[in-house]
This record gives structure tokens, C-alpha cells and sequence, in this order.
């Protein structure tokens, strides 16, 4: 698969099993891929991408994003991460770590105030 900085359609079927409703889950993916996967080894996106696209799990996919990531995390999805986690523990009590994978990669990496 040749991989560009695009963001894969939303997945809403699997073989004929629809998925549960995890739009929540799709919308802060959505909303912070286009300023994390240029961060991310080719390899890394890969495999965000696969999980987002094949795996139908965006937060899952969100937290290997911010695990993988190696240099300051934009300030912008500082914010729009932490305004998503307490709808994400509502929804799954963020099964996937999200809000633990932003903490380590700000711990990590920092937050650059720029982006």
C-alpha cells in the first residue's frame, strides 16, 4: 500500500459486521491525523493507517500515533485530545489509552507552542 499524508474513509463495515458506534472515536481521530501522521516513520503511519482503516479502531490507532510519535506534539492536538478524553471514557472508559499515550509522548517529546 503506498502511503500518502491522506486520511483513510471511515471505516463502517467489516465483511458485513457493522462496527459499533464509536463515531466519537472518528471524530478526534479525524480531527488531529493531519498534524500527527507527518510526524510519524513510514512504518508507523503505516500501521496507524491499517489500524484506522482495516481495524476500525481510531482510538486505537490515535494511541499508536501518539506512542510512535518522536518529536514535540502540536499544542493544537494537545488541546483537541484533551478535550476529547472525557467523552472517550464515557464512551469506552478509553479502552485504547489515549489520554496514557498523549501524557507519555508529552512527557517524551514536550509540546511545541507553535503548532
Amino acid at each position: 500500500m503506498a502511503l500518502d499524508n491522506t486520511i483513510p474513509e471511515k471505516v463502517t463495515h467489516i465483511d458485513n459486521f457493522l462496527l459499533p458506534d464509536n463515531e466519537i472515536e472518528y471524530e478526534v481521530f479525524d480531527a488531529v491525523a493531519p498534524k500527527v501522521l507527518p510526524l510519524l516513520s513510514a512504518t508507523d503511519r503505516q500501521g496507524v493507517v491499517e489500524e484506522y482503516e482495516d481495524g476500525g479502531y481510531p482510538a486505537g490507532a490515535l494511541a499508536w500515533a501518539l506512542n510512535a510519535i518522536q518529536s514535540p506534539v502540536p499544542r493544537s492536538v494537545v488541546g483537541i485530545v484533551r478535550n476529547y478524553v472525557p467523552k472517550l471514557r464515557d464512551f469506552n472508559s478509553d479502552w485504547f489509552g489515549v489520554d496514557r499515550a498523549l501524557r507519555s509522548a508529552i512527557d517524551r517529546c514536550g509540546i511545541d507552542e507553535s503548532k
